[in-house]
């Protein structure tokens, strides 16, 4: 059966701040600005500045399943990029192809395919608009940084002699990625994550810092070796901002959110008073349960040895929208009918904390004034692309 999925909707869903009775300008008196080493920190009251404002969601386009011809199907979408004049590019995880829609979502052409050639694809990672409307691609599996025309002609590409994942920023003439070197080749338990900028010829012209990746855990059995990180293990989590020139970085397990130049150089700082929550009993039995029924013995086995928190991460990622405002996702949900919302916190680009909202939309891009996302479809079984205007009231 062909599902044709791609069509305009006026369907708004409104989601309401935390409400205090504290008005703008009181908090934006409790806000405190302490220069510390020539660094100024924004230490930001628990309540937001406007703790009244609310966002709208109008899901404007939808896009998934098959069409007609079964040339803009999306069987996996997994990456998103939108140009100058809003084009759309869906990375598909199943096809390993890049597939372009003009605004309205009428399918236009198809970027690349699966294969080990030139502007062909093994794994398409993150991908980004260039100001030029060139489309840089990564290729975790290939290693490689791909260029393609706006037409999508194969242009360009380099090779990466160590990993780069994922891409954090993007501007007119090189990139910034993080690189994650292990300490121990044997055992693979310890590393650290370098941010580094690269040209479109793929030479490293500077890394701004060394962070933190989470600590994994290994199990061998004969040739085989599984690894993965605990649940809510402390890591480095960034964003990136063009419009500002700048990147943020947090490690998840404080409330500090640090601000750099593109010279790697702290030009800020913000935090506010956040309590962690705890990693509760259920939480682990929940999350034994998911492993439980595997047909796979070692992950089974992997999984139970995992140790276990007894506090969530803070954050669990942040995102820059097209306002230069910064989303921190927390790790407060609540449940709203068969809805489970998350809490996110949201910075102005001077550091003060603006707003709260929930919403269970987990936000991908943001560009034109419109939040890109992926949402599970359950009638249909296809995961869906989705995009939605945001409207601020306060």
């Amino acid at each position: 059966m062909n599902h044709k999925l791609c069509y305009p909707v006026s369907l708004i869903i409104m989601f309401t701040l935390i409400f205090t009775p504290a008005c703008k300008k009181k908090s934006q008196a409790e806000a405190v600005i302490e220069t510390v080493d020539g660094i100024p920190w924004v230490h930001n009251p628990a309540t937001p500045l406007n703790p009244d404002k609310s966002a709208s969601f109008e899901e404007d386009l939808t896009l998934g399943g098959e069409d007609d011809l079964g040339e803009g199907t999306l069987y996996v979408p997994a990456q998103i990029a939108v140009d100058a004049q809003r084009r759309i590019y869906v990375a598909d995880g199943e096809d390993q192809v890049i597939k372009v829609f003009a605004s309205d979502g009428t399918y236009l052409h198809a970027i690349g395919r699966k294969g080990e050639g030139p502007g062909e694809f093994q794994g398409i990672g993150p991908m980004a608009s260039l100001p030029d409307g060139r489309l840089l691609v990564f290729d975790g599996r290939s290693r490689r940084t791909n260029f393609f025309s706006a037409a999508g002609d194969f242009i360009q590409s380099h090779n990466w002699r160590d990993f780069i994942s994922p891409l954090y920023l993007v501007m007119k003439d090189s990139y910034f990625g993080g690189e994650s070197l292990r300490e121990d080749e044997e055992n693979m338990t310890k590393s650290k994550r370098l941010v580094c900028e690269y040209d479109f010829n793929g030479s490293k012209l500077q890394t701004l810092g060394e962070f933190t990746d989470p600590k994994m855990v290994i199990l061998r059995s004969g040739n085989m070796m599984f690894g993965t990180s605990p649940p809510h293990a402390p890591q480095s989590i960034f964003a990136g901002d063009s419009a500002y020139t700048r990147l943020y970085h947090c490690l998840n397990s404080q409330y500090l959110i640090e601000v750099y130049d593109l010279q790697g150089k702290l030009i800020r700082k913000i935090d506010r008073p956040y309590e962690q929550l705890p990693y509760t009993d259920e939480d682990k039995t929940a999350f034994h349960a998911r492993y439980q029924n595997s047909s796979n013995e070692m992950i089974v086995k992997l999984m139970k040895s995992l140790p276990l928190p007894s506090v969530k991460s803070i954050l669990e990622s942040i995102i820059v929208d097209d306002r230069g405002y910064l989303w921190a996702k927390t790790n407060e949900t609540r449940e709203e009918g068969d809805r489970t919302l998350n809490a996110y916190d949201i910075f102005d680009p001077e550091g003060f904390y603006d707003a709260r909202i929930w919403t269970d939309l987990e936000p991908r891009l943001f560009a034109h004034g419109c939040l890109y996302c992926f949402e599970e479809d359950e009638d249909s079984g296809y995961r869906l692309f989705k995009r939605y205007r945001v409207t601020w009231s306060d």
